[in-house]
């Protein structure tokens, strides 16, 4: 991980406040954010600008995960010749399009030094308090450095501030390299007046730009960069080690529920595109949930597994374009720093084909038939786990299941 960054710090003064925003992710090769502008202005807002800024956040949690179990996240944010912040911040929050979360800011001056010198105050409080007393054995997950360009956007009834952030995450390797990942962002947070107006705005800017409206923070895609996001266990109860004398089905379950679990815990990152492997481990997901199906249905109701096997191969389908253009994109990337080609024509071209294909995936992701089809697998499951649906009390042993499509594997090789 990072090395100490904390210098010397004095403590400034300390808020608390509920942040509500609505955030939109942009992807080349437009030029969202003078459209957003000109649409606002169209719209009767006041839009005025404000100066840029640069800053660098440091995220921190214990070896225990004790904040993020709590629904926490701690950073420290420094403002390069201005001090910075001391934040706690409430994890999730997403509803309706909008992002609510509940803060506990400390202004500072300066660096702390170690970790465990952080000034008197609320946030220290809290802290002392989640990590029992443990606030030097913070460590240090990953930095995310943001240019942000500020907006102060007014109506007759509401208050905004409009940032358009170009950001990039960076973790530090035991090697001591640097691994980075860069993505842009647009939020709009609420300053004065109600909810609804935000709302509101936010659903006409989705409806008039199509802009994409983001799921994850940037904390969350800090820990999926470093390959610290915890999964969320699954409801259902994990199955013992299956015997080559148990039931088919028992084998069928645990196979079926690994893979919709995997594919569900990928969607977000599939919706938001700034990761592609969120869309390969979706993809991967999806066919190995169709193999599972084919193997196991004469275990399984046929007419059933028939059924989520169209859904299936549509949802492979929707995922398959963006899959293959995000492995074009990345193959010129690799050949534009091999050899220095000129590309910019082409790479036009494939960011305008990657796009066509997400619009697609989204339109998959946000239909009622994909909501449908997983409320119904979710169920199916269920069944499964609690009844066995009956024929599988009286289906073949794994054994048997084995001896029989090993057999089938053979006859088509003769």
């Amino acid at each position: 991980m990072a090395r100490p960054f904390f210098q010397h710090e004095v403590f400034l003064s300390a808020m608390e406040h509920t942040e509500c925003e609505a955030k939109f992710l942009l992807y080349p090769p437009h030029d969202e954010i003078t459209d957003l502008q000109d649409f606002l202005r169209r719209e009767h807002y006041r839009v005025r600008q404000r100066r840029e800024i640069l800053q660098v956040d440091h995220y921190f949690d214990t070896a225990g995960w004790d904040l993020f179990g709590r629904g926490w996240s701690f950073r420290v944010r420094i403002l390069p010749g201005e001090g910075g912040y001391l934040t706690l911040k409430s994890i999730g929050g997403q509803d309706r399009g909008l992002h609510r979360r509940q803060e506990h800011e400390q202004r500072i001056e300066g660096i702390p030094n170690p970790i465990g010198a952080l000034p008197p105050g609320e946030v220290r409080a809290r802290l002392e308090r989640w990590t029992n007393d443990s606030i030097d054995e913070l460590r240090e997950l990953f930095q995310v450095h943001t240019r942000r360009r500020r907006c102060e956007v007014k109506s007759d009834v509401a208050e905004f501030e409009l940032c358009f952030d170009d950001v990039s995450i960076r973790i530090e390797g035991k090697s001591g390299e640097t691994a980075v990942r860069c993505f842009r962002e647009v939020e709009i947070e609420l300053v004065k007046g109600e909810e609804r107006c935000l709302e509101r705005l936010a659903r006409r800017i989705e409806d008039e730009l199509h802009l994409l409206p983001a799921r994850e923070s940037k904390f969350q895609r800090g820990l999926d960069a470093a390959g610290l996001v915890p999964r969320a266990p699954s409801e259902r109860k994990k199955e013992d080690g299956v015997r080559t004398s148990d039931k088919a089905i028992l084998l069928g379950h645990q196979w079926l529920s690994r893979q919709f679990d995997a594919l569900v815990a990928d969607e977000v990152r599939a919706w938001e595109g700034i990761d592609p492997e969120g869309v390969h481990r979706m993809r991967v997901a999806s066919r190995r949930l169709r193999v599972g199906l084919s193997i196991f249905r004469s275990c399984l109701p046929r007419k059933r597994v028939d059924k989520f096997l169209v859904e299936i191969k549509w949802i492979t389908s929707s995922l398959g374009g963006v899959r293959d253009f995000d492995v074009h994109r990345a193959n010129l990337d690799e050949r534009t720093v091999a050899e220095g080609d000129e590309t910019d024509s082409f790479r036009y071209y494939l960011d305008r084909r990657w796009m066509d294909e997400r619009r697609h995936l989204i339109d998959m992701l946000s239909s009622k038939r994909y909501a449908s089809w997983k409320k119904d697998f979710e169920a199916f499951l269920n069944d499964v786990s609690r009844k066995r649906l009956g024929k599988g009390r009286r289906g073949p042993t794994v054994r048997k299941l084995a001896k029989r499509l090993v057999g089938r594997a053979l006859e088509d090789l003769r």
